[in-house]
C-alpha cells in the first residue's frame, strides 16, 4: 500500500536523507542516459562498417529508406547497377562506399 503524499510547505527544506536520495536518483538517471547514448553510437558505428548499404530517397509522397547488409546488399547493388532511375543513381554511390560497386 502506498502512503499518502504529503505536500511540503514552500519554506520547508529537504532533509539530508531526502537530498541524498535525490542525488542518487539523479546520478542513476545520468549514468543510464550516458550508457544508452554510448551504446547507440557504438551500434551505429558497427552497422556502418558491416558491409551495409543505406539509401534515403525522397519522393512526392514522402520517401523511401532502403537498408541491406551482406548478401542482400550485394544482390541489391548488382540489380541497381543495371538500372538508371533516381534510386539507382543514389544507390551507386552508397554501393561504391560499401565496397559493392561494379566496375563499368
Amino acid at each position: 500500500m502506498v502512503p499518502p503524499v504529503r505536500k511540503r510547505p514552500d519554506d520547508e527544506k529537504l532533509s539530508g536523507r531526502e537530498r541524498r536520495w535525490l542525488i542518487i536518483a539523479g546520478v542513476v538517471v545520468l549514468v543510464v542516459g550516458i550508457a544508452t547514448a554510448a551504446w547507440t553510437v557504438y551500434r551505429s558505428a558497427a552497422d556502418r562498417n558491416a558491409g551495409c548499404v543505406s539509401v534515403n530517397v525522397a519522393s512526392t509522397l514522402g520517401g523511401a529508406y532502403f537498408h541491406y547488409c551482406g548478401t542482400q546488399a550485394q544482390q541489391w547493388c548488382a540489380n541497381e547497377y543495371t538500372l538508371h532511375d533516381t534510386i539507382a543513381v543514389q544507390a551507386h554511390s552508397a554501393c561504391d562506399a560499401a565496397g559493392y560497386g561494379t566496375k563499368r
